[in-house]
């Protein structure tokens, strides 16, 4: 799904389930309306979730109450961007469980395997420079592939 294809089908949410038909609506000798409202509740807690565990939203501790604002609304932001980056990425891009052969390899990625993959992203464009800048030795080459699977 694309996010075209949601501007154009978002009449009603939740867009897999609208909570009411499509339009045009007729409303005559009512004096009010009452427009209910249904979301999954699994998926906003998985998201809160992501964004406590994986971010640690909530445990910073700043002296300033507005500190602490600001801080949880970068928190919410990296979050966001992110899920944004891993938008159009295949699964297969997102996370490696080559290294788990207890997990499920059909398993949706996580947010935390979506985070772990933009830094592994992160870190091969700095060692791809590093490698351009001048020549690498092939030892170091390998130790830093090595390095790379357990950072990220």
């Amino acid at each position: 799904m694309e996010p075209a294809d949601i501007v154009k089908n978002a009449f009603a949410m939740p867009l897999t389930s609208p909570s009411f038909a499509r339009g045009p609506y007729r409303y005559t000798n009512r004096e009010y309306l009452v427009i209910t409202y249904r979301t999954d509740r699994a998926a906003i807690e998985q998201n809160f979730h992501d964004i406590k565990e994986v971010h640690g939203a909530g445990k910073q501790q700043l002296r300033n109450y507005w500190a602490n604002i600001a801080a949880y609304h970068l928190t919410m932001w990296l979050h966001t961007l992110i899920e944004l980056w891993a938008w159009k990425k295949p699964r297969r891009e997102l996370s490696d469980r080559s290294a788990s052969p207890w997990d499920d390899p059909t398993r949706r990625p996580s947010h935390a395997d979506r985070r772990n993959a933009l830094r592994r992203q992160c870190l091969k464009n700095e060692f791809q420079h590093a490698e351009a800048a001048g020549t690498i030795p092939r030892k170091i080459h390998h130790l830093w592939q090595r390095l790379l699977k357990l950072v990220a």
